[in-house]
């Protein structure tokens, strides 16, 4: 018996799903806002994924904001050290 897995395209990207305004805009306030979006990109985005696991603060906060997702440096370390 041959089983086939169909993948429906176009799949939704995962930047869909984040936290948005309502103008649509990805939502930087209020907080909790901000560390729910930081939270999705770090199980999504495979180049942040590398930079967390590298350690690399600086390079980690440019990639959230290279995805609209303005963080400050202490969600940055809570995001490295695995406490988000």
């Amino acid at each position: 018996m041959n089983i086939h897995y169909v993948e429906t395209i176009p799949r939704p990207h995962w930047r869909r799903f984040l936290r948005r305004d309502h103008e649509g805009r990805i939502a930087s306030y209020p907080d909790d806002a901000r560390r729910a979006n930081a939270a999705h990109a770090i199980r999504h985005d495979r180049k942040l994924k590398h930079l967390v696991a590298l350690g690399d603060l600086e390079a980690a906060r440019l990639r959230l904001c290279d995805l609209d997702i303005y963080v400050s440096p202490a969600l940055v370390v809570e995001l490295v050290e695995g406490r988000l």
